[in-house]
């Protein structure tokens, strides 16, 4: 399926390979997430911070399905290219109207950095480009909820 949104070709395939998954898996009557939410599962030890949050998008109507975005396997992954790496928003979700949400969460003590004002301008650049079709947001502890209501208006 060929997105409307303005995508490179890494990001066109990792939606695409999130429509596959939604294909294989709607015999099965999967739940909106993909994953469990758990790093554990991926070998991290410690659970991701905002998931107490992130129940949000599951009782979001607009929200059709949403991903944990991982950063393995590479070949699945969204990411946007920064000035010196890659970096891969912490969550992906399609709406119901084909949008495409991309979140990223940081904590209070790093919305100031070098790095976290990159990502927004490269985020709300992507989403300035879109037309309307894809939507960034940057969130914290703070504003996570009241961000995704407002973002799938």
């Amino acid at each position: 399926m060929s997105s409307l949104l303005p995508l490179e070709p890494h990001q066109q395939h990792a939606l695409d390979s999130l429509r596959k998954y939604l294909q294989r898996s709607s015999e099965t009557n999967v739940d909106t997430a993909f994953y469990d939410g758990n790093r554990e599962r991926y070998g991290r030890g410690v659970p991701f911070q905002p998931i107490k949050g992130i129940t949000e998008f599951e009782g979001m109507p607009q929200v059709m399905h949403w991903v944990r975005n991982l950063k393995r396997p590479p070949d699945c992954s969204f990411w946007f290219q920064t000035s010196t790496d890659k970096f891969y928003p912490d969550f992906v979700a399609l709406l119901e109207e084909g949008r495409v949400l991309v979140v990223e969460y940081k904590g209070a003590n790093l919305l100031t950095t070098d790095d976290t004002k990159e990502k927004r301008a490269i985020g709300e650049l992507w989403e300035a480009r879109s037309k309307g079709r894809g939507i960034f947001r940057l969130v914290s502890a703070g504003n996570f909820s009241t961000e995704l209501a407002k973002a799938v208006q």
